[in-house]
């Protein structure tokens, strides 16, 4: 698939000036070459529309890492859980968004395509400018081409109008542009560890821990701490099987989890970064509330070790799924990983309370 997107990405050299003039629209080409770097190097969170976001953001000379995107995104700080909807992972963008406007400064424009046409059309007119698009359906992509009315995109290699028809039909589909920031320089890295973000951070922090529901769209899920008790109670449950079938329940096993938890690694980054900003006895606050996030992260990956699927071999997920499904001892190891990150990340957020205490009063 890689090899095809770097021919798509040739090809869309080659004919770019044809497709969108002679006046240097070209340098979408720059894309690739992001998509490239972050392939060989793809960090911790993989939440894969943050990770979207994040190279929209270094193609216009953004300097944010994609853990700090994670962390101002505060999607880290939510963990969602409905046993029978593995897709509520991805959460409510609007709220990610409007967190990244307001911790970040990004600007963003959606739209919502009623049709194939209008799909091409907004793409169209947004590479015309030299800008890519994200398409944000069941799962994110990016659009850094058009050959005629072909999308070219860095997952699906070229997209053509059946193509699009038939993810119209089946997906309740978006396309996203970020709006190119205003000049960068240091104190754009400084801003989102300004006091005032920094406590707005803390803070939303705290209130996804504790709050027990989360609306996505006419939705609402299980949040923060309650969502942990209720996926660890789900675990102990015999009566509960992890189906490989059509409710694709095994998700929760691991490809909806996982990009929830490296998302904490965020957390941590931002976290360690703040540390280096404060002093006294806010210094020694942070550096608890890191060590017990960095415990949490901690069991999250022996929860890997213990649950022990091999998600990118599709031949063998449905057999692995059964036999952890059957198997009780592994299943009550499994969430007692669980319960200790949560009884770590608890701590942690205790300390962030405190933090927040002492800098509010």
């Amino acid at each position: 698939m890689r090899a095809l997107n770097r021919w798509a990405a040739g090809l869309f050299f080659i004919f770019g000036a044809l497709l969108f003039g002679a006046d240097g629209k070209i340098r979408l080409t720059e894309m690739e070459n992001i998509i490239g770097d972050y392939a060989e190097n793809p960090g911790v969170p993989r939440y894969d529309f943050l990770v979207d976001i994040y190279k929209l953001h270094r193609f216009y000379g953004g300097v944010l890492e994609v853990s700090e995107i994670n962390a101002l995104s505060l999607y880290p700080s939510l963990f969602l859980y409905d046993r029978t909807d593995p897709g509520v992972y991805r959460g409510d963008i609007g709220y990610l968004l409007d967190n990244l406007r307001e911790n970040a400064g990004m600007e963003f424009e959606t739209f919502v395509p009623q049709s194939v046409d209008d799909l091409i059309g907004f793409v169209r007119r947004n590479l015309s400018k030299g800008d890519p698009v994200l398409l944000v359906a069941g799962s994110c992509d990016v659009i850094f081409g058009l050959n005629g009315e072909t999308l070219l995109t860095e997952d699906h290699g070229e997209m053509n109008r059946t193509d699009l028809d038939a993810l119209l039909s089946k997906e309740n589909v978006k396309l996203l542009r970020m709006k190119a920031p205003g000049p960068i320089d240091e104190s754009t890295k400084r801003q989102i560890f300004a006091r005032d973000v920094a406590l707005r951070v803390l803070r939303e922090m705290v209130n996804n821990f504790e709050r027990e529901a989360f609306a996505i769209g006419q939705k609402t899920v299980k949040c923060g701490k309650r969502a942990y008790e209720s996926f660890i109670e789900d675990l102990e449950n015999p009566s509960i099987s992890w189906r490989a079938g059509k409710s694709q329940t095994y998700k929760w096993l691991g490809p909806s989890l996982e990009p929830q938890w490296t998302g904490l690694q965020g957390t941590i980054v931002y976290l360690t970064e703040l540390y280096d900003q404060v002093e006294g006895d806010e210094k020694k606050i942070l550096e608890r509330a890191i060590l017990n996030f960095e415990s949490a992260m901690g069991n999250w990956r022996f929860w890997n070790e213990v649950v022990d699927i091999s998600w990118s071999d599709s031949g063998v997920v449905e057999q692995a799924v059964r036999e952890f499904s059957s198997n009780m001892e592994k299943r009550k190891k499994g969430a007692s990983c669980v319960r200790t990150a949560l009884l770590r990340y608890e701590e942690g957020i205790g300390q962030l309370k405190e933090f927040l205490e002492k800098a509010e009063n």
